[in-house]
């Protein structure tokens, strides 16, 4: 490290404040884990400089929770009911007993773990970490993601040289989670390295999966709301310890494996061997080398990613599946099917159907006693990172909320999944339609067909907020097929305007028309002809006036 070797520096996550929160009352505080876990019913959600970032913080403490209560009675038990009883009491009596005295006893046990400027160990890192020329990366570029491009950042001057702890600690987490692959720094000690070089060994975990957060009305419920009990407090809770309770510091070299023996390895992975350099409590540099390369085949430990099917991987006599991650485009859209469609509901004879979040899994289980706080509201947020050629870059943060009733989360009848999966895909639909109208009108005018994505996108756009708060709203004691029906009422009234400023747009060629070589007129009053069936189709709804609409727009 840096500095005056004389003068100790020490920042203990434990005890000094780095955790950005959002409190019940909407203002904002910044809290070490001790005060964090002392307020876990004050707070709303972990709320720092990314969700992705939030994601990793995030886990963390879901981790020191676990470890925390493993010892509880109930948990330690050979009986898997009490492991249900255990997680029924914490959440439906609201009982503070496993955020007291167990995490403090916790914290205090591990306390010199936890500290970023340790001299022989400090948090997620490796003190002696260091190149054949010493070399590291001054400022902060290589450790804050928006700092990597002048194009990109916001900060300026003396913001990309330093950092102070409480931030870097942040993204310290961050980049255990999330880095890109692509060629890191050689270090001093690791047998892989060749020519000074370190070569890609992947992304850190959450980077290959796309996480599913369920949030309560506090951060208490949150964590009750992650925490699957039987996968958390298993067979493996021996030996599935995070990087801070290991007996042996990481040193630069790998530890030879790449299978984590549970979540709590799992969600503590540490992808890289780093070393922030600092001067005082400034981080002023950092070095970046590979750490442990994590298996992603059949990896099932993470109790908040959902696994796809791999066809191509699969045999047999062997099923493969791969962590899920999230559509970049139309996240909401796509999303809600992954987090609704029930396993089990069709009988996958083949076993290649997609599985679904332990978390969410787990809700439906009539074991867990949910029924009394079916009525209350959780929010799903979808996070995830889109990574550029080879996963080499970071491209854009995937992330999309969506509220909903914990009973129509946990509801085990699949209707209501159903109502709102096809409600969903017929409003994607729908505005593919307004993208192929757009195509159509362009060949009216003359021109060459197009699909126009751009219209399609803007529609669903428009659509986001009212379909959430449609979702949120529904009640299983409403009849799902008139719930549907009324939202695809909606969608119906809102396209038909979008439809016409189209029309408008399209000039009067498009309005007169042209005929083809077989004789078949291409103008506006055909393709609004042809879209409004469309529409009439994917709504349910009979056509009325909709053919006369267009001639009513060229007539203005």
């Amino acid at each position: 490290m840096m500095g005056d070797p004389h003068q100790t520096v020490s920042f203990n996550l434990v005890d000094r404040a780095w955790i950005k929160v959002e409190l019940l009352d909407g203002t904002t505080a910044q809290l070490s884990i001790r005060e964090l876990f002392q307020r876990v019913t004050e707070i709303r959600r972990v709320l720092g400089d990314s969700p992705a970032q939030d994601l990793a913080v995030l886990r963390i403490l879901l981790v020191i929770y676990w470890r925390a209560n493993r010892d509880d009675d109930l948990l330690t038990s050979l009986r898997g009911t009490d492991k249900n009883r255990w997680w029924r009491e914490a959440y439906t009596l609201e009982t503070l007993e496993t955020f007291g005295q167990v995490i403090d006893e916790y914290l205090d046990k591990w306390h010199g773990r936890f500290d970023l400027f340790d001299a022989q160990r400090p948090f997620m890192q490796v003190h002696d970490l260091r190149t054949p020329k010493d070399e590291y990366s001054a400022g902060i570029r290589k450790l804050v993601p928006d700092a990597e491009s002048d194009y990109f950042t916001m900060r300026a001057g003396e913001e990309l040289t330093s950092v102070h702890a409480s931030e870097a600690a942040r993204w310290l987490l961050f980049l255990q989670a999330w880095n890109y692959s692509g060629i890191k720094s050689g270090a001093v000690g690791d047998p892989r390295v060749k020519g000074g070089k370190g070569y890609p060994i992947g992304t850190g975990w959450s980077g290959a999966s796309g996480a599913v957060v369920i949030h309560g009305p506090n951060l208490a419920k949150t964590f009750l709301l992650n925490t699957v009990p039987t996968m958390v407090f298993g067979d493996s809770m021996a030996q599935d310890v995070p990087v801070w309770e290991r007996d042996d510091p990481d040193t630069a070299k790998t530890h030879g494996r790449d299978i984590p023996r549970g979540p709590c390895e799992l969600l503590t992975w540490q992808i890289r061997r780093v070393r922030l350099f600092h001067q005082g409590e400034d981080v002023v540099g950092i070095l970046i080398a590979n750490g442990d390369r994590i298996e992603l085949r059949n990896q099932f430990n993470d109790p908040m990613t959902g696994y796809r099917y791999s066809k191509q991987q699969s045999t047999k006599r062997s099923v493969v599946r791969f962590p899920k991650t999230h559509n970049a485009s139309r996240t909401l859209w796509r999303g809600i099917e992954a987090l609704l469609t029930r396993t089990g509901a069709i009988e996958d004879l083949d076993n290649t159907a997609d599985l679904q979040p332990e978390t969410i899994r787990w809700l439906r289980d009539p074991k867990n006693g949910l029924q009394e706080d079916a009525q209350a509201s959780v929010g799903i947020e979808l996070v995830g990172v889109e990574y550029g050629p080879q996963s080499s870059s970071y491209k854009q943060t995937i992330h999309e909320e969506l509220p909903m009733k914990l009973a129509t989360l946990a509801a085990r009848d699949a209707t209501s999944s159903e109502m709102l999966i096809t409600a969903a895909q017929r409003t994607m639909d729908v505005a593919t339609s307004l993208g192929q109208f757009a195509g159509n009108l362009l060949e009216a005018a003359g021109g060459e067909y197009a699909f126009n994505a751009e219209a399609t996108e803007r529609f669903l756009t428009e659509l986001n907020e009212p379909f959430k708060k449609w979702v949120e709203n529904f009640s299983l004691d409403v009849d799902p097929a008139e719930y549907r029906q009324q939202w695809l009422d909606l969608v119906r009234k809102l396209v038909y305007p979008e439809a016409q400023v189209l029309v408008r747009g399209a000039g009067e060629k498009a309005l007169l028309g042209w005929h083809d070589e077989n004789g078949l007129l291409k103008s506006a009053v055909t393709a609004w002809d042809q879209f409004s069936r469309r529409i009439n189709t994917l709504t349910q709804t009979q056509n009325k006036t909709a053919e006369n609409e267009v001639q009513k727009v060229g007539a203005k």
